[in-house]
């Protein structure tokens, strides 16, 4: 009875880390006294009403609480753990393993990014991995079926069940029904996904590799830490390159080609955590003359992804909008309507938060009106801008400090900034620390 009750104190214990290292970006938002959405995709979505490729999806979420919206994203990952477990099962990793496992996955930055924001890998991630499940359990048409449809929402996504569904095939039990299903998966890339290989170019020649690093400021990149680890379990991993020479080149492939696309990094996340367990496991399972030493190397490990895994839960409790923003907007939901000025990225917040309608949203313009939307920016020529403002009904100005600082103007007085200081047509309804709102007043 003892060893039971010590048993289920321990995971207990291990939940309870595993929730907190998860939820604490929520948490630090919420202690920030913003309660508003992160991101920019899920604004898209509620005001659109077009989800991750699945026309009714966008009706549901906009139908959900903002405050429940914005824990699903946790209660979505925390259930892909649950079936991450299941899986390491199935293939036969040890219980220990699977602990350090889950430990090492909680504690990554991109596994926080994914448990915060709500975007496509909210759906994708847990069906693929339910799908894994069940192909692994050898029900091969639910799991294949769970699959293809993951493979309709993301290109990314239709690779990886291909490739899935290829080692299912070699390692763990042949059936002619599989070949068929990545022949499916496939056929759906190249219908669905083609504009996604005529890209390829552009994502190749534009790759910023800093964006790859949390510690560089990215929501979607990983800790230089775990990275490093990684490579120590990955030289651990070619002892056994004999029987998984398969599996050890589709993980060099994933992580390589996760440089560039973005969509890889999800799985990724699973092959690197999966070194770090396996190379932290052989470090506590081999003998060391100075047992004091052997626990200060784990001490050293843990610290240094627990560093980087607070510092980027720090970061992304800070991420857009903040509240400061939110709250500049909604003094705009009150106000006579009309058309905002603003930066395009903006423009999904500005529609959500005040009921007012940009200029320019993110999605693509013509050349015409981004001549016309960077001439009011820009322009010192107050009866320019103002013939500007006319024609696209504007009636409202917003300027944040980014804008000041380099999303828009190189320095304080450019443009619109100096105008909307000194000139009697601009009239200022806020500012605060987030954002600065003017009100256009043509009849002066």
């Amino acid at each position: 009875m003892q060893v039971e009750g010590d048993s289920m104190r321990k995971k207990i214990l291990l939940a309870v880390f595993v929730l907190f290292m998860l939820a604490s970006p929520v948490f630090f938002r919420l202690l920030g006294d913003n309660y508003s959405l992160p991101g920019r995709e899920v604004y898209s979505f509620l005001l659109h009403k077009s989800a991750w490729g699945i026309p009714f999806a966008g009706n549901i979420i906009s139908n959900v609480p903002l405050f429940i919206l914005l824990f699903l994203p946790l209660v979505v990952v925390l259930f892909s753990f649950l079936l991450l477990n299941l899986i390491l099962n199935e293939l036969g990793m040890k219980h220990d393993f699977r602990v350090v496992f889950l430990v090492v996955l909680s504690l990554s930055p991109l596994a926080q990014s994914l448990a915060f924001f709500a975007g496509v890998n909210m759906i994708v991630f847990p069906v693929f991995l339910l799908g894994f499940l069940f192909l692994l359990k050898k029900r091969v048409v639910l799991g294949s079926a769970l699959l293809v449809f993951a493979s309709f929402l993301s290109p990314a996504q239709a690779l990886v069940s291909v490739l899935v569904v290829f080692v299912v095939k070699k390692y763990w039990f042949d059936d002619r029904r599989l070949n068929f299903v990545a022949g499916l998966i496939g056929g759906i890339f190249l219908v669905f996904h083609s504009g996604f290989l005529f890209s390829l170019p552009d994502v190749f020649a534009n790759i910023d590799f800093s964006d790859f690093f949390s510690e560089f400021g990215s929501f979607f990149g990983f800790g230089i830490f775990e990275i490093f680890l990684a490579g120590f379990g990955f030289f651990s991993l070619l002892r056994f390159r004999k029987d998984y020479s398969l599996v050890i080149y589709l993980f060099s492939g994933i992580l390589i080609l996760s440089f560039f696309i973005v969509g890889l990094r999800i799985y990724s996340l699973l092959i690197i955590s999966f070194l770090n367990a396996l190379i932290i496991c052989e470090i506590f399972k081999r003998k060391w003359h100075v047992a004091v030493l052997k626990n200060l190397v784990l001490l050293t490990i843990f610290c240094g992804l627990l560093f980087a895994s607070m510092s980027h839960a720090i970061t992304l409790s800070k991420a857009e909008p903040s509240s400061k923003f939110v709250q500049g907007l909604t003094v705009l939901s009150d106000k006579k309507p009309g058309v905002v000025l603003t930066l395009q990225e903006y423009g999904d917040f500005v529609e959500f938060y005040s009921g007012k309608l940009p200029v320019v949203r993110g999605e693509s313009v013509s050349s015409g009106l981004f001549s016309d939307y960077l001439n009011m920016f820009y322009s010192s020529d107050f009866s320019e801008t103002l013939k500007l403002m006319k024609k696209y009904g504007v009636r409202y100005v917003i300027i944040t400090p980014e804008m000041k600082n380099g999303k828009v103007w190189k320095k304080d007085g450019e443009g619109l900034v100096f105008l909307v200081e000194y000139d009697k047509h601009f009239k200022k309804l806020i500012e605060n620390e987030g954002v600065a709102v003017w009100e256009v007043q043509y009849e002066e």
